[in-house]
């Protein structure tokens, strides 16, 4: 259940922006599970009153008004450092808000980080709508996909049994992620330069210097994904014509992308990773069947190409 944040050890942090269906779902979620649980709903400068219809819904739970969309590791830093005066809590839980969780999920999270001290960040495995197949079931790095790749992605649940109780997965979803306050402080918090998309794997790039990160396959939570973007549910992804988002999605894969590859490598091993980024959006251009679309992607490529 929901609990005062000044009794919490475990926080979940997570940012509403003009999604209120989705947080009311995940609050009133959190208040039938049966570990205790503070929340902070870090509201991005939603419209219509949003933060303030949250705080009046749900007394118990701490509303940080942000003056600005800063994007999604702004957010989460805005509610991670609100934690660091209360001595209590001992553990954040940064969780979208278009997910839902069932009783163990904490409990589980919690006891993999206290047996094992060099883990610093466990997820849980993450389900599509309705459970059958998988999101997000542990993942690495990669050349050839310029950036992450997700093992399990859009597999059955079955594709998981028999799996060992921890998986080692270098990359973790900012979905959601499971550490300690302090190992977030020791990482540095999300880069904020990343409006949106890639700061995930900026943020587990960083894990990977100091720590190990990791899947627990005993526990699941489900996720309505990309409702923050409005993407239809009949789409499997947003690389799709048809996604009212997709420019929004295009602009900032690529421009993370190369932000990410300037911060952490050498001009060299950017260079290879430049052709692989150009490769993965020439299949994704056909993948989505669009000129228009098409022109969008390159002037985007060349744009922030030029840039580094």
């Amino acid at each position: 259940m929901i609990t005062p944040i000044n009794q919490a050890k475990v926080v979940i942090v997570t940012i509403n922006y003009n999604g209120l269906d989705d947080t009311f779902r995940l609050l009133s979620n959190l208040k039938n599970i049966d570990e205790d649980v503070g929340v902070i709903v870090v509201d991005n400068n939603s419209s219509n009153n949003e933060a303030d219809k949250i705080a009046s819904k749900y007394e118990v739970v701490k509303v940080i008004k942000s003056q600005i969309n800063g994007g999604f590791g702004y957010a989460n830093n805005l509610g991670a450092a609100y934690c660091l005066d209360y001595s209590n809590i001992e553990y954040l839980f940064v969780l979208n808000n278009d997910t839902v969780i069932n009783s163990g999920v904490i409990s589980k999270l919690y006891s993999t980080i206290e047996a094992n001290t060099d883990i610093l960040c466990v997820s849980p495995v993450i389900l599509n709508q309705g459970g059958e197949t998988i999101w997000f079931g542990g993942g690495d790095f990669s050349s050839l996909h310029a950036g992450a790749k997700s093992w399990f992605k859009n597999k059955v649940v079955d594709q998981l049994k028999g799996a060992p109780p921890i998986i080692e997965s270098p990359f973790i979803s900012g979905c959601a992620m499971f550490l300690s306050k302090e190992s977030y402080s020791d990482i540095g918090g999300f880069d904020d330069k990343f409006f949106m998309y890639i700061e995930d794997i900026d943020f587990s790039y960083r894990i990977n210097l100091i720590g190990r990160a990791v899947v627990s396959t005993e526990v699941s939570i489900e996720h309505f994904a990309h409702s923050s973007l409005n993407i239809p549910v009949s789409l499997a992804t947003p690389i799709d014509k048809k996604n009212p988002s997709l420019n929004f999605y295009i602009e900032h894969v690529i421009k993370g992308s190369f932000f990410f590859y300037r911060k952490h490598f050498s001009l060299l091993k950017r260079m290879t990773y430049y052709v692989f980024l150009f490769l993965k959006w020439q299949k994704n251009i056909l993948k989505i069947g669009s000129i228009s679309k098409a022109v969008v992607i390159y002037k985007t490529y060349f744009k922030y190409l030029v840039n580094n």
